[in-house]
């Protein structure tokens, strides 16, 4: 039989036992062979302290990876041996959990989905559910009486769960979901607003003293960039229009995503919005941002050496390197050839001046008090409150709850709620209703310290495990590995 490698050496062991006769003639069995059960087990090919050390690499690394290093390590196996070990070996029962978290995983996402459980107090997966319905979890939690707390998302299949499987339970809803809940319906209102956002952005241009508008076509750095970007923004205008022809003929929005064989969720969203919604053009920010008008003056007195602009920078306090003002110049230089002098000037002008933000940075912008947000960040939302008076009861609304939810106030929850039940935002009614229906569990969140942030690190690292596994990730296998390490 096969035993552990000696200083990188493959060894195997010849085992020499004792074999035993039956004198009962009735017996079934005449011959018995001697045990020993420390070495290695009945009809085994390897020694027991093998077997072990080829689990602890199946179970870390799985099949292929681990077949690979246990090879390395003179410990011949396959794939398929590591794998019927991993099944073989039966996991010891977890500790009686008082305090679980719960949550979803996609076995395929948008397809198939499972369900996570973890011990809150100790922080390891207990168990690992083949679905996320509420049956199921609902007789795992009965199965479990002692459970006290069951922090969960705000999926309405685990709140009923938790309410008929372990009614004596204290439901603790995850305090990150509540706040992403009313930035969607923040996003969902300034989606509607969009032309509110514009006229911010003209008022905050016109602040400048400058153009808001530069009559030139400007020439980009990718032509053939530009033409399909305007013909993929013509396809979507395209389809928002039949979606709005449809619904003025009050046609449903089940009966438009069948008909035009469109996603839910944009016929929703197009419908939801009272002007097409143009799609953000994303744009990281760069350390040279803040020097950019002081670059365009100097560009403008002919100083056009990358090397003397970034001494020059440097005594401001650039920290960037002398390559990224070469790229910066070049792409300025394209920008510009085939200008006239005074077309140059107007855009130097225009290039510093505010730009519009995306809806998503808007939305973020709402949800901070003034002393977090730049000078411009301020203005901008200054602007948008004065001209949209909506917008100014959202941005208060969140504000309040986001500082109700930082300090934990119990009691300030309630007379938010019905403040907000009030507000003319539809959006906003929405979002108090649900903080209605689920009150206890999300007053429990102000009032206990568990969130589902342990979750979501287990459900990440769970991620891991099934794409390391090649196609291979069969449920009792994927449940497995997850389990060891608790």
């Amino acid at each position: 039989m096969a035993d552990l490698p000696w200083l990188g050496v493959t060894v195997r062991v010849q085992l020499q036992t004792r074999r035993f006769f039956c004198q009962q003639p009735g017996c079934p069995q005449q011959i018995f062979c001697e045990r020993v059960p420390t070495v290695v087990a009945p009809s085994a090919r390897r020694t027991r302290r093998l077997t072990q050390a080829l689990c602890q690499v199946g179970f870390a690394l799985g099949g292929e990876a681990g077949a690979r290093l246990a090879h390395a390590l003179s410990m011949p196996s396959s794939p398929d041996t590591l794998l019927r070990e991993i099944r073989r070996t039966a996991l010891p029962p977890p500790v009686p959990p008082r305090v679980v978290g719960v949550d979803d995983w996609a076995k395929r996402k948008g397809s198939r989905y499972g369900t996570i459980l973890i011990d809150l107090e100790r922080r390891t997966p207990i168990e690992l559910l083949p679905d996320r319905e509420a049956g199921t979890l609902h007789q795992w939690l009965v199965a479990h009486p002692e459970i006290e707390i069951v922090s969960r998302d705000r999926a309405p299949q685990y709140a009923e769960a938790a309410r008929s499987g372990a009614p004596h339970a204290v439901q603790v809803v995850d305090r990150w979901h509540v706040l992403k809940n009313l930035s969607e319906a923040v996003q969902r209102v300034l989606a509607r607003q969009r032309t509110s956002i514009e006229e911010a952005t003209r008022r905050m241009r016109e602040h400048q003293q400058t153009p808001p508008e530069v009559p030139l076509a400007l020439p980009s750095l990718s032509s053939s960039a530009a033409t399909e970007i305007e013909r993929h923004r013509a396809t979507r205008y395209a389809r928002y229009c039949a979606v709005k022809q449809l619904q003025r003929q009050g046609v449903s929005q089940q009966g438009i995503v069948r008909t035009l064989a469109m996603s839910h969720n944009t016929v929703r969203r197009y419908v939801r919005a009272d002007t097409f919604p143009e799609r953000a053009r994303y744009r990281l920010g760069s350390r040279l941002d803040a020097y950019l008008p002081f670059l365009h003056v100097r560009w403008a007195q002919g100083v056009r050496t990358p090397t003397v602009l970034w001494q020059e920078l440097r005594n401001q306090g650039y920290p960037g390197t002398v390559r990224m003002i070469e790229r910066y110049l070049l792409r300025l230089g394209q920008r510009l050839k085939g200008l006239t002098a005074q077309e140059s000037a107007q855009f130097l002008q225009v290039a510093t001046t505010f730009k519009t933000p995306s809806v998503r940075q808007v939305t973020s912008w709402l949800q901070r008090p003034l002393s977090a947000l730049t000078l411009e960040q301020t203005q901008f939302v200054t602007h948008l409150c004065e001209g949209t008076p909506d917008i100014r009861v959202v941005r208060e609304l969140a504000l309040a709850f986001r500082q109700l939810m930082q300090a934990r106030t119990v009691a300030a929850l309630s007379a938010w709620v019905e403040t907000a039940a009030q507000c003319p935002v539809p959006e906003v009614r929405t979002f108090a209703v649900g903080i209605r229906q689920e009150y206890s569990a999300v007053a429990a969140s102000l009032e206990y310290p568990w969130s589902n942030g342990p979750v979501e690190g287990q459900v990440n690292r769970l991620k891991t495990i099934k794409r390391q596994r090649y196609g291979r990730a069969n449920f009792d296998l994927l449940r497995a590995r997850v389990l060891w390490t608790a």
